[in-house]
Formats: structure tokens, C-alpha cells, sequence
């Protein structure tokens, strides 16, 4: 089966300075992302058929199925297949950025027909 793929963040993608947050909101908690930011990408999933791995730095506070249910709590209806792996370091020591975890998952999931990346950051490779 080939699959699409996006590769999304949260911060900046789906909260802005505009998002209503109540002060007492925990970080990366559901209340942070905006509704009408979320109700996009779940059109923009649907339309392009694609299926969501997260690469945002909230992988590394929850899982998956946690990051999926609070997209889903929001609105999201479109399907969160993973989230990318969290890589520090390569072999020869040089801090990896968000683009080389990408790659990582990519390169083990060989059935991925396209991907693209929703992100605000520009912390990825050359070819990405």
C-alpha cells in the first residue's frame, strides 16, 4: 500500500498569537491548539488522502494515541498513523535536526508514495 504522509508540528502550525489560551492552561495540553487552525489541516488531510505523523517537539511528552486524541478532541477526524523517532546525536556526534528524524522515519517505512512537512521551523535538509 502506498501511503501520504504529513509530517506535523504544533507550535506555530497549530497554535498562533492569536490562539486563546487561559493562563492556568498546562503546555502542551489540547486547550493550546486552535480549533479553527486543526479544522484546516483536517481539510487538508482529507483532500490530499494523507495520513499524519507527528514531528513536533510534543512527541516527546506524549504518544501518539495522546497526541491523537487531543487533535481529535479538537476537531480532527483525519488518522495519526506516528510520530517521528527522537534522535540527539549521529554516530559522529553532530546534533540531528527535525529533518534527519524525518529521513529516519522514512527510511524505515519504505511504503510512503509522498510526504510533506507543515512546519514553522526551517530545521530540515536540503532535500526536504
Amino acid at each position: 500500500m502506498s501511503l501520504r504522509v504529513l509530517f506535523l508540528d504544533f507550535d506555530g502550525v497549530l497554535n498562533a498569537d492569536t490562539t486563546t489560551v487561559p493562563p492556568s492552561t498546562p503546555l502542551w495540553s489540547a486547550a493550546q491548539l486552535d480549533p479553527l487552525l486543526v479544522a484546516r489541516l483536517d481539510r487538508l488531510v482529507h483532500r490530499a488522502d494523507a495520513r499524519v505523523v507527528i514531528s513536533s517537539s510534543w512527541r516527546k511528552i506524549h504518544d501518539a494515541a495522546t497526541l491523537a486524541s487531543q487533535l481529535a478532541s479538537r476537531g480532527f477526524s483525519g488518522r495519526v498513523l506516528d510520530v517521528t523517532p527522537n534522535l540527539y546525536r549521529s554516530a559522529d556526534g553532530i546534533p540531528v535536526v527535525r529533518g534527519d528524524e524525518i529521513a529516519h522515519w522514512l527510511d524505515a517505512h519504505t511504503d510512503v508514495e509522498s510526504y510533506a512537512i507543515l512546519d514553522d521551523d526551517e530545521l530540515f535538509l536540503p532535500h526536504q
